[in-house]
């Protein structure tokens, strides 16, 4: 029978399959690899990534609250003149913007991020703590540690925080990414400005001292 199907198929121009042709054709199928279903795109954030986002709005609040009214500190607590108060300024600011160097060595070659964020952050509150102090005491000696201590911490953690809450997102999604790194700005952005509304008042009704330990809290 299955020979006289063979024959008319050859006849009809069909070629029919043998039965040991489709057992060699379902073995091929069943050994192939399956498709993978890729997972879609992450879409929300971990929860710690909501940490570190707030942790960046304070920190640029504390600087740029400290140093919205650091200027008006040097000339009427401390007797600077403009000239004088400016360059200080100028020095702490490249102060600020020179220590990352620091801060990525210690975190790639010694402590890594994490921990290098942890220390460097208490080395970033003892020195608004202590400018908060010297505003009470006009101490010069005490500002100048205070503020060689804030310049490191800030620089310290600035070159990890980033990195830090994108290792957070794991495997890496382009989607998560980008709305972390949205958020992580604009926390940058609100913090900044927010300081520097509020610290400028507070100075007026409370004094120095006060407006250096706001940022603090």
């Amino acid at each position: 029978m299955q020979t006289m199907l063979e024959k008319k198929g050859r006849d009809d121009g069909i070629e029919l399959l043998s039965e040991s042709h489709i057992q060699e054709l379902r073995q091929r199928h069943a050994s192939s690899p399956r498709p993978s279903i890729d997972k879609p795109p992450q879409q929300t954030l971990p929860r710690s990534t909501f940490f570190i986002i707030g942790s960046e709005f304070c920190e640029r609040f504390t600087y740029y609250g400290m140093k919205t009214i650091l200027a008006l500190f040097f000339v009427h607590r401390l007797n600077m003149s403009e000239r004088a108060a400016t360059e200080a300024m100028a020095l702490f600011a490249v102060a600020s913007y020179a220590t990352p160097l620091i801060g990525a060595y210690i975190s790639d070659a010694l402590l890594g991020r994490y921990k290098t964020i942890v220390r460097l952050s208490s080395v970033y509150l003892i020195g608004t703590v202590l400018m908060a102090l010297s505003a009470a005491l006009s101490s010069g000696l005490l500002v100048l540690i205070a503020l060689i201590l804030v310049a490191f911490g800030t620089g310290g953690i600035k070159p990890n925080v980033s990195a830090f809450g994108g290792d957070q997102i794991d495997p890496p999604e382009p989607v998560a990414l980008q709305r972390f790194f949205s958020f992580f700005y604009a926390a940058i952005n609100a913090g900044s400005l927010l300081s520097s509304l509020t610290t400028p008042v507070v100075r007026i009704f409370f004094g120095y001292s006060i407006a250096f330990a706001l940022p603090a809290c």
